[in-house]
């Protein structure tokens, strides 16, 4: 009788291990090391980005059509264009032509008359148009200011970022979770986290105000980034 013993070796995998191969994988996709995130609410980001877009987005586009030329603005250019053409054919005639040029002066002064009234009524929508986008505007902020007082849309875990080292011969800079959660939130965001108030404003009523974003920085993102893009394209229409 002969006795076959088979010998079956299965290998598992730690969950060391695979923290490791996930890390690693990660680091090969995303050309920078990992965000340590603690708490993140990507659907209220995305809202208030939304928000913040739209609301840039229809300013600028209301803004530039206030500011536009109306069709009855063209027709009257394009017919004191038209006058003032005939009075300088007019005045090459001479006195004889002298009636029908003071008769086309007193046209050309009557639709320059009307083009200045339409350009000063023009100035005042633009001027209560920029007042009420502004008041709107500090609306709208104070609306997400309150709605979102005291809750963090991102925070920055210090758990896990590591001491800080300055060299390789000095021991570690060995500080709290806190402490090391607000270096790298400072270095993530630098220079903003250095300057501006409305960072400061945006962190009133948050628990971590050192290493977590508020809402209202979000909102403004949009809006700024929104803005930025019309001023290009508004550069390039021009050109």
């Amino acid at each position: 009788t002969h006795t076959h013993t088979h010998t079956h070796t299965q290998t598992h995998t730690s969950p060391t291990k695979k923290r490791r191969q996930k890390s690693k994988a990660t680091k090969e996709m995303i050309p920078h090391p990992e965000i340590p995130i603690a708490t993140l609410r990507p659907n209220d980001i995305l809202l208030l980005l939304f928000l913040g877009t739209t609301y840039e987005l229809a300013s600028r586009l209301l803004s530039t059509l206030l500011k536009s030329k109306s069709s009855h603005e063209k027709t009257l250019r394009t017919e004191l264009h038209a006058l003032k053409y005939e009075v300088v054919i007019m005045r090459n005639k001479g006195p004889s032509a002298f009636v029908e040029t003071s008769k086309l002066e007193r046209a050309v002064l009557k639709k320059e008359s009307e083009l200045e009234k339409l350009e000063e009524e023009k100035k005042v929508r633009v001027t209560t148009f920029i007042k009420f986008q502004k008041n709107t505007s500090y609306g709208l902020s104070l609306l997400v200011f309150v709605l979102y007082y005291g809750v963090p849309l991102l925070v920055i875990d210090g758990m896990r970022i590591p001491d800080f080292l300055d060299t390789e011969e000095e021991e570690a800079d060995v500080c709290t979770d806190v402490e090391k959660a607000e270096r790298f939130f400072k270095a993530w965001l630098f220079p903003i986290s250095y300057i501006g108030l409305g960072r400061k404003l945006s962190s009133m009523g948050l628990e971590q105000k050192g290493s977590s974003i508020g809402a209202l920085i979000v909102y403004w993102s949009g809006q700024v980034t929104t803005g930025k893009i019309m001023e290009c394209l508004e550069a390039l229409a021009w050109r």
